[in-house]
C-alpha cells in the first residue's frame, strides 16, 4: 500500500512541476534486477513473517540506500552524457596499422 501511495504522489508531483504523462513511456531502467530486489527486500521486512527477526530493518534499510544511490548515481550519468556517436575508425593507417577487417574480426569466424 505504502509504494502504492508513493507512486501516485509521485506521478502527481511531476505532473504539478510541469512533467507529462507522456515522458514515462521514455523512461528506461539500466539495472531492472536492481529495482526488484529492493522491492523484495522491502516486501519480505514488512509484510511477511521476516519482519519479526531482528535486524531485517537493516536490510531494508540497506536495500532502499542502494536504490536511491542508483537513482542518483544515473541522473548524474545521465546529466554528463551526451548522445551516442559513431565509434572511432579502425585501425591507425596514419601510422602504419591499416585494419585488418571489418569488426568483430576474422579471428571469431575462426575455429
Amino acid at each position: 500500500m505504502l509504494l502504492l501511495v508513493a507512486l501516485v504522489l509521485g506521478l502527481l508531483a511531476g505532473i504539478a512541476t510541469g512533467g507529462k504523462l507522456g515522458n514515462l513511456a521514455n523512461v528506461s531502467i539500466r539495472w531492472p534486477w536492481l529495482v526488484v530486489a529492493a522491492l523484495v527486500v522491502r516486501e519480505a521486512a514488512v509484510l511477511s513473517p521476516l519482519s519479526g527477526i531482528d535486524g531485517v530493518q537493516y536490510v531494508y534499510v540497506a536495500a532502499l540506500a542502494a536504490l536511491v544511490g542508483w537513482t542518483a548515481w544515473h541522473a548524474w550519468l545521465v546529466e554528463r552524457s551526451g548522445s551516442r556517436g559513431a565509434p572511432p575508425a579502425m585501425g591507425a593507417p596514419d601510422r602504419g596499422y591499416p585494419p585488418l577487417d571489418d569488426a568483430p574480426g576474422a579471428y571469431v569466424l575462426q575455429p
